[in-house]
């Protein structure tokens, strides 16, 4: 493990070291042109500083924006028992199509809550938003499925995600 905080250099070097004793690619791509990163196990704290929290609400236009800063600002600790792949950069709404085959892109009852003069951007370019947790769970069941990986060794008990002990496999190829 490195201690905290680390520099960008470090945390690089953290990486490929443990992608080196792996045997597998710091970055990689799939059929789809998903590109993957290596998270390594490790320790990291997330959540806002206070200057940055108050920041954050003051740019906060809805009441809902704010309460979920609230919610969600409290810094914590969180540790990453074993290493994974996760998507370098979000996934669009064409990937989410190319994976599960149905389009996101219709409003939803969600969608009020926005600012209507704001118009939302559903190009397949940009990122897929205000996807359903069941959705989310579904890309990554089937992206798993597509690739090869059969069912994912991840799964969520109580809130919380786990790793199927028995699956040691991490696959490079998604």
């Amino acid at each position: 493990t490195c201690a905290l905080p680390i520099s960008a250099e470090t945390a690089s070097e953290y990486q490929r070291r443990w992608a080196d004793s792996l045997g597998v690619e710091v970055e990689s791509e799939n059929q789809f042109g998903i590109r993957f990163v290596l998270i390594p196990p490790g320790e990291f704290l997330m959540g806002y500083s206070e200057e940055e929290l108050q920041r954050e609400l003051e740019g906060a236009k809805y009441a809902s924006e704010r309460e979920n800063l609230m919610a969600s600002s409290k810094p914590t600790m969180v540790r990453i028992s074993f290493p994974f792949y996760m998507s370098k950069y979000e996934i669009t709404e064409e990937e989410r199509f190319l994976v599960i085959g149905t389009d996101h892109s219709s409003p939803t009852v969600l969608d009020l809550e926005y600012d209507p003069v704001r118009p939302r951007s559903r190009s397949g370019e940009h990122p897929a938003t205000r996807v359903p947790w069941d959705d989310a769970l579904l890309f990554c069941q089937r992206l798993n499925e597509k690739c090869g990986l059969g069912k994912s060794d991840t799964m969520i008990e109580g809130g919380r995600l786990t790793r199927d002990r028995k699956s040691t496999r991490l696959n490079s190829s998604h």
